[in-house]
């Protein structure tokens, strides 16, 4: 019996030591058999606690001079893990950022540099002035026809479309290419327009004109004269080629580079159609009986310097530039003037009266008062309509 328990004891001796020594042996296990944790980095002095042997360190995520890394390591003898922060790094990657020339539309910038991870700015861009250095070309002139009018000569800077002659607008020409009385260019369709080249008998090919209107019921005339130079002189025995048109004309048009009105251009003085007269301001002489129709309302163009004898006959009212030195209507009648200058200047015109020339203020010397009474003029009037000026 006393054999018996000596053996126990040992035994349980035995198992003592083996349990003793399975401690030393797995030091991270404690008594609950679950892994400690090692709050003291391996510095522990509790048996219980795994003194780490940690292996190298490996880069979880490389730091930048943008964002912070981030490093791990593990302990050999329990896997436990330790994580680590890599601050920012100094190291940047510059890189140039160009220069952008400055042009006379857009400012530019000097060159610079930056970081192309972080955006970090080494050399700041500065802004560039525009210049005024610009590129001209030229507008080329667009000739007007007929049928479209035309521009200039111009030029404009074709990188900031600066302009430095500004194309003017041509207006429509009155020269047309007459085909069998029809223009092959706006399609205006005639009655007639004088020789085959549209030139009017008796004068230069550089002066044209055509008749349009309603030649069914010989009505509604329209004559128009154009191009360049003096109209052809006329006689009561040499009539003009429209002749038996203005009875029944309606408008005649003098265009722009005539700059005379011939002798018996438009003289039918027993016509009984009011007709609307339009002078370009290039007419500078209206000569002998050039103009004898019934006329409400006559304009002279702002070119005007001299009217014949007996230039003008039939009209109720006349407008009177400053433009004119002589006006023989050989004596004021009932007409009304309408004068765009002062009293002073109208007073200096010079007038044919009983085959001598008089100024205006001579022959209104000359005049009674009833005459004088019947004359209504109109200073410093830009326009038939104005009559803010009356004078008498």
């Amino acid at each position: 019996m006393k054999k018996r328990s000596w053996i126990i004891l040992i035994v349980s001796l035995i198992c003592l030591l083996a349990l003793s020594s399975c401690e030393n042996t797995f030091p991270f296990l404690n008594n609950n058999n679950q892994q400690a944790t090692d709050e003291s980095n391996g510095n522990s002095t509790d048996p219980n606690v795994c003194q780490h042997v940690f292996g190298e360190w490996n880069v979880v995520r490389n730091a930048s001079c943008k964002e912070e890394g981030s490093r791990v390591r593990t302990c050999n003898a329990c896997s436990f893990a330790e994580e680590e922060t890599i601050q920012k790094s100094e190291v940047h990657t510059p890189i140039t950022d160009a220069a952008v020339p400055a042009t006379c539309k857009n400012t530019g910038l000097t060159e610079g540099s930056h970081c192309s991870v972080c955006d970090k700015v080494f050399v700041k861009q500065i802004t560039v002035p525009t210049t005024d250095d610009h590129t001209p070309v030229t507008d080329a002139a667009v000739p007007a026809t007929c049928k479209n009018t035309g521009l200039t000569e111009g030029s404009h800077c074709s990188v900031c479309d600066k302009v430095f002659v500004k194309q003017i607008k041509v207006p429509k020409t009155s020269t047309h290419s007459f085909v069998s009385n029809q223009c092959s260019l706006c399609n205006l369709r005639v009655i007639e327009h004088g020789n085959v080249d549209g030139s009017i008998s008796g004068g230069n090919d550089k002066v044209k004109y055509y008749v349009t209107g309603d030649i069914e019921n010989y009505r509604n005339f329209e004559i128009v004269v154009y191009g360049n130079g003096e109209m052809p002189n006329f006689s009561r025995n040499s009539k003009p080629l429209w002749y038996d048109y203005l009875p029944h004309t309606v408008k005649i048009r003098i265009e722009s580079g005539i700059t005379s009105i011939g002798n018996y251009a438009f003289y039918y003085p027993s016509s009984t159609t009011t007709c609307n007269f339009i002078m370009s301001d290039t007419v500078k002489t209206i000569k002998s009986y050039s103009i004898s129709l019934k006329i409400r309302n006559l304009s002279l163009g702002n070119g005007v310097e001299t009217v014949e004898s007996n230039g003008i006959g039939d009209i109720d009212s006349i407008y009177i530039p400053k433009s004119v030195k002589n006006l023989y209507l050989d004596i004021l009648g009932n007409e009304t003037y309408f004068y765009e200058g002062s009293l002073e200047e109208f007073y200096q015109i010079k007038m044919y009266v009983y085959n001598r020339v008089i100024t205006v203020e001579d022959l209104l010397a000359m005049l009674d008062d009833n005459f004088i009474s019947n004359i209504h003029i109109y200073l410093q009037a830009k326009n038939i309509s104005d009559t803010s000026c009356y004078w008498r």
